[in-house]
């Protein structure tokens, strides 16, 4: 006699530890708590809740805590930042003296032209002013009283 095999207890069973992740009542929070992630009517509170939590501290805490975890985890950052970012330099991701970002796939068998530099900040504001349909005399006045440069 053959018997089914059986899925075992917690298959499909996904646990999410909040524990110590943050102050007060999220110190405790388990993923029961949080919601049934596989209901899309829980999605807006468990949003909600995760919002609260991450409020709770800066990102740069939040960096910390979860960039050597198993989390799934990144920070948003700012251009200048992400230009920075260990991870973008060691993989030659901006390059130049405006940290222009580089095609993102660039496969050794393959040549991808790299884009030139862009050009400086104002650097073809008049151009860009005149193909617009801006006049000679609201050109200038606008390079006068310094709205552009």
């Amino acid at each position: 006699m053959q018997h089914e095999a059986s899925a075992p207890p917690l298959d499909g069973l996904r646990i999410i530890e909040f524990a110590g992740l943050g102050p007060g009542p999220f110190a405790g929070m388990m993923s029961a708590e949080m919601g049934d992630r596989s209901e899309r009517a829980s999605w807006l509170g468990i949003r909600r809740k995760l919002t609260a939590l991450f409020l709770t501290q800066p990102r740069d805490y939040w960096t910390t805590l979860l960039q050597d975890s198993d989390a799934c985890f990144a920070p948003v950052l700012s251009p200048a930042e992400a230009a920075d970012h260990p991870h973008a330099r060691a993989r030659g991701i901006f390059r130049g003296p405006h940290s222009q970002p580089m095609p993102a796939s660039r496969f050794s068998g393959s040549k991808t032209p790299l884009p030139g530099t862009p050009p400086a900040p104002g650097a073809n504001s008049r151009n860009v002013l005149e193909r617009s349909g801006f006049t000679a005399e609201e050109i200038s006045n606008l390079f006068n009283t310094g709205v552009v440069s």
